[in-house]
């Protein structure tokens, strides 16, 4: 038991360090995020670990799973994530969550050089991701949520937390759903479904 807790306390206490660093870093990071998609526009080969060895090192040992959202005057224009982690540490997920969210999201239209000195980001940084098998431990503030269908493994959405309009669990769990391509039945939630609830450290 004693064990137990020393590596709660443990785990606690890296989650704290990793939060401090990348909000440290937090200007860095958003920087490398537009950068990336400038490099992908411009079809530059320049190295953006070269450019930024130091911040690269500060995160070598560092992984989590990112979401990268931009914005030109408040509106979306892209969010393509990973809930976790995919490559080898933070600063690479952010990179090429960047990129994705940039060119990949089937919802706009590819981002272009002409809307470059327009665009603002967002990163949302996945941690603290828990199983739940009740809704009143959700909070559309303060947790994302994730659902997964038992019957169909390829369904399934994430949703960030504190998104504008979404005020209640209700509404998150609608959208959710949707993105899921999964009905929101409140009598079969967790008998077809897996929920999980995320928080997110955003700069």
């Amino acid at each position: 038991m004693k064990n137990n807790k020393s590596s709660k306390n443990s785990d606690l206490n890296n989650l704290e360090y990793i939060k401090s660093k990348i909000l440290q870093y937090s200007t860095e990071l958003k920087k490398i995020a537009i950068e990336s998609v400038y490099l992908k526009l411009s079809n530059k080969n320049d190295s953006l670990e070269e450019k930024y060895k130091s911040i690269f090192q500060e995160f070598r040992n560092i992984k989590l799973g990112c979401f990268v959202s931009f914005y030109i005057d408040d509106n979306l224009r892209g969010c393509i994530g990973t809930i976790e982690p995919v490559f080898e540490n933070v600063v690479l997920e952010v990179i090429n969550n960047a990129i994705s969210s940039a060119f990949k999201d089937p919802r706009f239209k590819p981002i272009s050089l002409q809307e470059l000195p327009y665009l603002k980001t967002k990163i949302d940084f996945i941690i603290n991701i828990e199983k739940i098998d009740n809704l009143e431990s959700l909070n559309p503030r303060k947790y994302g949520v994730i659902v997964k269908s038992l019957k169909n493994k390829e369904k399934r959405g994430v949703l960030l937390p504190d998104i504008q309009g979404v005020d209640t669990i209700e509404d998150q769990l609608k959208i959710v759903f949707n993105k899921a391509g999964l009905i929101y039945n409140k009598e079969n939630l967790f008998k077809e479904n897996e929920i999980y609830k995320f928080e997110v450290i955003r700069i």
